[in-house]
């Protein structure tokens, strides 16, 4: 049984912002500002606005725009609370004014704000042709989809590690693919109600691979996105959010995301063998070596490299990277006038055309560097996080301007895949919004060129699974507090 179905919408909305307020009371960083509490708190229950809108509005979609948002004021507002007024820039401590925190946590609500308040007005008055992307008819064309794309990603794994391909980009792809089939296969048992064994079993299976797999890499999105997108599927149809499945669910990704750093070093950077049970095996020697009373309790020795939670819940904070920018921006450096946006104008030309075409990393490292993030022989890009990327280059005006174009492609997605009968479509928006809650302290260029090239993907391997017409013309309903869950026996046809 849910919240709201035992106190009502406004008796959800007290009991959650209340237990919010306490929790962040009970975590929040000694010496904090009231008024850094407060605000980084009504950040937070903000960004949940889209989510109560969903739940009273009975829609049978996926809520991944409002579950953005959320992770949003996550990211800002529990990070700004937990976090002391430091940031750590190549391994060296440096001191953030309060009022450099104040302004991030600002610039946070104000882009939270935005994008929620866009997302409101077009949900309420916008309108975008809808996919209807249907596999729903036949139970074989619904196993046959999710085995023949897990099986394609399964050929292409295979084509990269044995040289016959690429390896970076034709792994990425099989991770995309097989992302892809176990959310349909969760889209199916859940939505459709394909309780079939092979439905089943496929899911189950599924997931322990792609979880195993994506362990070995060392990259923690790789094995957890899989299980976030299948829970968030379950939780849409149910209507319905299992906590205590919850909270082991994100112990297990701060104890993993504890125990990384001595799996790397063993693994990436030391000589241990490179099998798939063997790393596994170094990941199992690698959790139980965290020392528990370090974790919990802040408290470690000289010598003891394990990280506390709260360095843990750091890692995902957005605002000790944004205030470091407000603090140099623009006393010290300039605003960056849309370098890091250039991308956007040439990624659209291939390659083929323009083999010299600058690498979109380049520029976001040199974003990094100006900022002192990495040091001058660094490749690899940082980030500084949408919100921090947007304010570098043009102020407050862009921390606006970039979340209003934020909520209108959140809003062209959802409109054009999450469809009630398109269940191709919602596996797609699934898959294109899950890889965005782990990204939001990311660069724009480098998640929405990704969503961009997933999308064209996803959309070529299941459109030939498809029964139904790509796109419907009729409008959707418009009211966004009292649409009706519709009735599957009196679902539209077309043609």
């Amino acid at each position: 049984m849910t919240i709201t179905s035992k106190l009502g919408g406004g008796g959800a909305v007290c009991a959650i912002s209340c237990g919010t307020a306490l929790l962040g009371w009970g975590l929040k960083f000694d010496g904090m500002p009231y008024f850094t509490f407060a605000l980084a708190w009504i950040t937070m229950m903000v960004a949940t606005i889209p989510m109560y809108a969903w739940i009273r509005s009975g829609k049978r979609t996926v809520p991944m725009t409002a579950l953005v948002c959320i992770f949003f004021g996550v990211y800002a507002g529990f990070g700004a609370i937990t976090q002391p007024n430091s940031i750590r820039i190549l391994n060296v401590d440096y001191e953030l004014s309060w009022e450099s925190i104040n302004k991030a946590v600002m610039l946070s609500f104000l882009g939270i704000a935005t994008l929620v308040l866009t997302l409101m007005v077009l949900g309420r008055f916008g309108w975008v042709p809808r996919s209807s992307i249907d596999l729903r008819v036949d139970p074989r064309r619904r196993i046959l989809s999710v085995f023949t794309i897990a099986g394609l990603a399964l050929v292409f794994r295979f084509l990269a590690s044995s040289g016959w391909l690429p390896l970076g980009g034709h792994v990425q792809l099989s991770q995309v693919l097989l992302l892809l089939s176990s959310v349909l296969a969760a889209v199916f048992y859940y939505r459709v109600g394909d309780a079939s064994s092979a439905m089943k079993i496929g899911l189950a299976v599924l997931l322990v691979y792609i979880s195993s797999v994506g362990l070995t890499t060392g990259m923690l999105e790789a094995a957890f996105l899989p299980l976030v997108a299948v829970l968030i599927v379950r939780c849409a149809v149910k209507r319905q959010l299992p906590v205590m499945l919850t909270i082991v669910g994100l112990l297990g990704v701060f104890m993993v995301n504890t125990a990384k750093h001595d799996y790397r070093n063993r693994v990436w950077y030391g000589d241990e063998d490179s099998g798939t049970a063997q790393k596994l095996a170094v990941w199992q020697e690698s959790t139980a070596r965290i020392d528990f009373r370090a974790f919990f309790l802040g408290t470690t020795l000289a010598n003891d490299k394990t990280i506390t939670w709260r360095e843990s819940i750091g890692r995902f904070s957005i605002v000790a990277r944004l205030a470091w920018v407000c603090q140099n921006t623009p006393s010290r450096i300039p605003y960056l006038a849309g370098d890091s946006y250039k991308p956007f104008i040439y990624a659209p030309i291939p390659r083929l055309i323009w083999p010299d075409k600058p690498i979109f990393s380049d520029v976001l490292t040199q974003v990094d560097q100006t900022y002192g993030f990495v040091g001058s022989s660094v490749t690899a890009a940082f980030g500084i996080g949408y919100i921090g990327e947007s304010y570098a280059n043009y102020g407050v005006t862009g921390v606006f301007v970039i979340m209003v174009l934020q909520g209108l492609l959140l809003f062209f997605l959802d409109s054009v895949f999450n469809g009630p009968f398109s269940e191709g479509g919602v596996a797609i928006f699934v898959v294109l919004l899950v890889a965005m809650l782990n990204g939001v302290g990311s660069a724009l260029i480098i998640i929405y060129g990704n969503i961009l090239q997933m999308a064209i993907t996803c959309a070529l391997v299941v459109f030939p699974f498809t029964v139904r017409a790509p796109f419907v013309g009729s409008r959707p309903d418009r009211r966004l507090f009292n649409s009706p869950l519709p009735s599957l026996s009196n679902r539209p046809r077309v043609g």
